[in-house]
This record gives C-alpha cells, sequence and structure tokens, in this order.
C-alpha cells in the first residue's frame, strides 16, 4: 500500500494509526504486544522516526480528518510546519483555524463539501477564496506530493534493463525516449487502457492514426524547442 504510485503524504499518518489501532486489537490475545504499544515503547518511538511535520500537516489539512481525533503534538507540528512555508502567517493561521473550525467558508453547506474524500479537490474549492487561497494552494501541493521513491526507483530498475552491456552504446536521448515508452506502456497496460497495448492487433486505419498522433507531437515539442531557443537568443542579445 506505501509503494502504491497513488500512496500520497495524507496516506502515511492515517496509515500509522490503523496500524496501531490493529496492534492494539491483538494485545488483547498477544499480551507480549503491549509493552511495545506502550508510550515509550518501540511503536512509539518509530512511529516519531518514520513521520515528519509534513505529514502531520498532510494529516490535518485532509477534509477527513476531522472526523478524526487529531494528536495534540501532531497538531501542533503540523500548523508550525505549515506556517513556517506561507508569506502570510498571520491569514493562514486564521485559516486554519477557521478549517478545524467548520467555518468562515468551511461550512457543510460548502460545495467543496462534495469532494470531501478528495483534498486535491477540496482545497481546490478554495483557490478563489480571498481568505482561504494561500492555504489552498499549499494543501494542493501537499497532497500531490507522493509518499515515497517507488517511481523513481522503477526508472532506474527500467534504466538498468534497457541500457546493457550489450547495449552500451544508446546515447542519452536515446535511453531516455526507450525508458519513457517502457514505462508508460506498464501504466497503460496496468491500467487497461488501449493506446499502445495492443498496437500489432490494431487495424491498419488506426495504426496510422496513432502514428500521426505521434507525430504530431512531436512536431510540437519541436516547435516549442525552437520557441525556447528563439527567446534564448533574444534574451542574450538584450544582456550583450
Amino acid at each position: 500500500m506505501s509503494e502504491s504510485d497513488s500512496a500520497t503524504l495524507a496516506h502515511v499518518i492515517p496509515r500509522w494509526l490503523q496500524l496501531e489501532h490493529d496492534l492494539e486489537a491483538l494485545s488483547e490475545v498477544y499480551p507480549y504486544l503491549k509493552p511495545i504499544l506502550a508510550p515509550g515503547g518501540v511503536f512509539k518511538e518509530r512511529l516519531k522516526t518514520q513521520t515528519q511535520s509534513i505529514h502531520w500537516a498532510a494529516f490535518v489539512l485532509d477534509p477527513i480528518s476531522k472526523l478524526r481525533v487529531i494528536d495534540a503534538e501532531g497538531r501542533e507540528s503540523a500548523i508550525k510546519w505549515i506556517l513556517q512555508h506561507v508569506e502570510h502567517k498571520k491569514e493562514v493561521s486564521c485559516s486554519i483555524q477557521d478549517f478545524l473550525l467548520w467555518q468562515n467558508g468551511f461550512t457543510k453547506a460548502h460545495i467543496s463539501q462534495l469532494h470531501i474524500d478528495n483534498p486535491v479537490r477540496y482545497w481546490q474549492c478554495y483557490f478563489d477564496h480571498p481568505d482561504h487561497n494561500e492555504l489552498a494552494r499549499l494543501a494542493v501541493r501537499i497532497f500531490n506530493t507522493i509518499a515515497n521513491s517507488v517511481a523513481s526507483e522503477r526508472a532506474f530498475s527500467a534504466m538498468g534493463l534497457i541500457v546493457t552491456k550489450l547495449r552500451n552504446r544508446l546515447v542519452p536521448a536515446k535511453a531516455d525516449k526507450l525508458i519513457f515508452i517502457y514505462m508508460n506502456q506498464r501504466v497503460l497496460d496496468r491500467s487497461g487502457d488501449i493506446l499502445l497495448g495492443d498496437w500489432v492487433d490494431r487495424p491498419d486505419n488506426e495504426q496510422v492514426d496513432l502514428e500521426e498522433l505521434l507525430l504530431s507531437l512531436e512536431a510540437e515539442d519541436q516547435d516549442q524547442v525552437q520557441d525556447d531557443e528563439i527567446e534564448l537568443d533574444i534574451e542574450r542579445q538584450a544582456l550583450e
């Protein structure tokens, strides 16, 4: 679960709390677990080691968490972290209090409640709110951040499969394209979407359409590169 592509920072604290709840239930059957779960036990120490203030910030800002009991120490740690990463600290502090108390825009009748199970869309509803837009933009950044490095590790694994001793003369640009195709092919196969997964089995007209689509995307990329080069030349001349 923690290595899933959809495991964001918002999932870290809830999973630790669920683990603690499950161990407490098991401790009624296996008494040797009780010292582990004690205030000075191994579990609490490991929880402090494996979690940081940003994880508590994600937990506090998750709209679902308002239905849970939030640890006072974790809440304080979360608020301090949030205020360290915003420009208008006083206004954001008020936004946090309004969010936790369901007031000044954070009401149960607000349209954001339709997305209470999706923290990104929930906070996007407050992008235009004059009092809460800064907190909303920080929250979206937090909830779009994955909780692990699995994606990059998979990319390194893919590179090891493509750049081998027998293919050690691949230039970086071509290796990058091959890795991109390999990684996205796996995503398409896993999601069930049909695009490149059954390329060979598709009718000729569909293959032609896909080829034209890929060529058009490549042309757009080349145009963008040329535009960027022109802008750099203009800036360079202006500096000279």
